[in-house]
């Protein structure tokens, strides 16, 4: 391999690496923001269930 290869395939190791990181960065964003909408989903259908405040 030529010494541009070595260099054009460090880059494209790194980029992969850092696209991968991100997508499960994301998809723990996407999972924490999945839990919290469950939990106001919850909260509000027993705000309902008791009587609390319409509007």
């Amino acid at each position: 391999m030529t010494d541009n290869t070595v260099f054009l395939f460090a880059g494209y190791s790194v980029l992969w690496l850092l696209s991968f990181g991100y997508l499960l960065y994301l998809g723990r964003a996407v999972r924490e923001l999945r839990r919290e909408v469950k939990a106001l989903r919850s909260l509000t259908e027993q705000g309902r269930l008791s009587g609390g405040p319409e509007g």
